[in-house]
Parts: structure tokens; sequence; C-alpha cells
């Protein structure tokens, strides 16, 4: 009994230490989506014409905003400037200066109609990112599940070593796998010897730690067969010593 509690709580310590490493080196799934979305988002220039036209909006007590300070007003008056008449947006904020004082999840009347007056066009607008995701998500995330179980069967067939390490450079950008996933890539080391023979590379052994690491509680039988694996390929230098889970 002993033995099982001292391995749970090292299990549970190593958990506690990924964590906080993926804290410290911002790569929790929540970190990654953002960059993702900064990444790809255009940033606006604060023109003289739009502060101007920001204070302006505030001094006449429009929303969004309150007296003294433009910060609200800027962003509205730049998306009015820089978005094209007759384009659909989604705009996310969990400011109640843009929610309506009936509905905290509905824009502000001023707003909305301000928008479709001068836009011409229709404007979402929801409160968390998350619930953006709730709603837009299920195309996207149908097509990553997608893209995951192609390159799964791709490295299940792979034909060679070069086409083995660009496969798992290509998996190892994927945050997160469903168990039948993880199970069909612990097969791909079973069954196809162009991953098996180099499993000890650097970047393999990388990908299928880190799938142990994570997965090594619900996986029951595939994590003993995964664990066998990754101690039967350890590197010669450090033969002999615990693989470093």
């Amino acid at each position: 009994m002993r033995k099982y509690q001292q391995k749970l709580q090292d299990l549970h310590g190593e958990m506690i230490k990924d964590l906080e490493r993926d804290i410290k080196n911002q790569k929790l799934a929540a970190d990654l989506l953002l960059q993702k979305l900064f990444g790809l988002a255009t940033k606006l220039d604060r023109t003289r014409q739009l502060i101007e036209s920001a204070r302006q909006r505030v001094e006449l007590g429009n929303p969004p905003g309150k007296r003294g300070s433009i910060g609200d007003a800027l962003n509205w008056e730049a998306l009015l400037s820089e978005v094209s008449t007759g384009d659909r947006i989604a705009l996310i904020s969990g400011d109640s200066d843009f929610a309506s004082p009936l509905s905290k999840d509905h824009l502000r009347d001023f707003l909305r109609q301000e928008w479709s007056h001068r836009k011409n066009s229709e404007l979402y607008f929801y409160r968390t990112l998350s619930t953006f995701f709730r709603k837009h998500s299920a195309n996207i995330n149908l097509k990553t599940e997608t893209e995951k179980d192609g390159l799964i069967q791709d490295l299940t067939n792979s034909i060679s070593f070069r086409m083995t390490h660009a496969l798992i450079a290509s998996l190892l950008e994927y945050e997160g796998f469903t168990q039948k996933q993880v199970e069909d890539l612990v097969d791909a080391v079973l069954t196809n010897s162009q991953v098996g023979m180099i499993l000890e590379d650097d970047d393999v052994m990388e990908f299928y730690q880190g799938l142990y690491r994570k997965y090594h509680f619900y996986m029951s039988d595939t994590a003993e067969v995964l664990k066998s694996l990754l101690e039967g390929h350890e590197d010669r230098d450090t033969a002999g010593d615990e693989v470093p889970f």
C-alpha cells in the first residue's frame, strides 16, 4: 500500500512540476492560443484624428467609456474607422461599458444602432473569449482533430526516417491528444520500424516522453507498453539510469 501511495505522490509531484514549467514558459493551452491570436491580429494605429474623435465622444457622454478616460472610446472609433462597410465582426469584451445595462450578454443599444447605421452590417458581441469559442469552435475543433488523425496515420505508414522526423515535428505543435490518438501513436512505434528504430533520437524521444508524462495516468496497459519502449531505447550514455519521467 505504501508503495502505491509513494508512486501516486511521485506522479503528483511530476505533474505539478510540469504545470509550473508550462506556466513559467507561457506554454499553457490558453497562452499558446492567445499567442496565435495576437500573431494573426492587425494592430491599428492611434492617429491624431482617432484620438480627437474619442475625446469628443467622451465629452458628449456617448458610450463606450467613462469621463476622464478615452481608452474604450478610442477602440470603438478605431473599429468604426478601419472596418469596411458591410463587414460583419465579433466584439469580445468583458468591459461593462460595451454591454447593455439590461443584459450583460448584449451590446449597448446605442452602439448597436450606431454600428448598424454607419457600417450597414451586424456586430456580434461576446463577453468572453470562451463564450465566442463555444459558439464558433465546433468546426475549428473538428478540423484540428482531422489534421491530427491524418498526421498519426501518416506516421503509422511512414516509409523513411526523414518522413518520421518531419511528422514528429508537426505533431509536436499540438498540445493535446485523445486516448485513441495516443494508442495509435504507440502502435506506430510497435508496428512501423521507421518509427521504432529511431525512438531514441532526440525529437522522437521528446515527443513520446511527453505523451507518457501527460497521459500515463489513464492509459493503463498502453502506458506500460510505452514505458517499456522508452526504457528499452534509452541513450547508451545513460544506460542503467531510469527514464526521466
